[in-house]
């Protein structure tokens, strides 16, 4: 039978090995290999939009429809995949479909002055991810830095304690790069 999930293994030189486990059919997911990252992406036709709760069950996570991927850094595998969550729709994220689009990853350094957190970074060109969205219009969107994603925790405070949080990545939409198709 198909496996709803997918597996990761590394084995390292003494024979210890790291697994991480995905919400995905490997049959519906890409890795691609950068420099410092591993890239895996899920097939955007995996969760077809208007129909988010298509593929829920009781072993998938509230937050998998808007899971696009996920971001493992190469120099230490052992650290968990860090997920990579599509925009909303009130973001503007699928407007005009109703299938949600079709969409690609992809990791590329460059200089966005827009989304520069203050004029001291206007000329950074760190790595950021890029997301392509295909649909009645053409959009980029790229994420916060990358070397900055796997260093970010958040503390939360609970009535059992304290716990540490990794934020997912996310998009911010690129002003005027809408393109429309037609």
């Amino acid at each position: 039978p198909d496996d709803p999930h997918s597996a990761l293994h590394f084995v390292g030189y003494d024979g210890e090995v790291v697994s991480h486990h995905l919400a995905c059919n490997p049959k519906h997911l890409t890795i691609q290999r950068y420099d410092t990252y591993f890239l895996l992406v899920k097939d955007p036709h995996e969760h077809p939009g208007g129909e988010d709760n298509a593929c829920m069950d009781d072993h998938w996570h509230p937050s998998y429809p808007r899971v696009a991927g996920w971001l493992l850094a190469a120099d230490d595998v052992s650290v968990p995949p860090l997920p990579i969550h599509l925009p909303d729709r009130r973001a503007g994220f699928g407007a005009g479909t109703t299938s949600g689009g079709a969409w690609s990853l992809a990791i590329a350094r460059g200089n966005l002055e827009e989304l520069a957190p203050s004029h001291h970074l206007r000329q950074d060109a760190s790595q950021r991810l890029y997301l392509l969205e295909d649909g009645p219009v053409l959009r980029l969107w790229a994420s916060r830095r990358l070397d900055d994603a796997f260093d970010a925790l958040h503390e939360q405070h609970t009535m059992d304690g304290r716990r540490l949080l990794r934020h997912a990545l996310d998009f911010a939409a690129l002003p005027q790069s809408g393109l429309e198709v037609g």
